[in-house]
């Protein structure tokens, strides 16, 4: 099931930095400063837009 909240547009290198982790846990890594050119507002922001939609979906079944 596609759910297009959580679908987001990044560069590869933060893709990859994030992987499987769960998005709340790995944005709070503090290498993400050092190593990636991340807003972290910004990225905090979409995850908690994705996973609302998420949330909302799965309340649907």
């Amino acid at each position: 099931m596609k759910i297009p909240e959580n679908i987001a547009v990044t560069l590869r290198s933060i893709n990859q930095s994030k992987g499987k982790k769960d998005p709340e846990l790995w944005i709070q890594d503090s290498r993400l400063i050092l190593t990636t050119k991340i807003n972290l507002g910004i990225a905090g922001k979409a995850i908690e837009f994705a996973k609302s939609a998420i949330e909302k979906k799965a309340s649907q079944f």
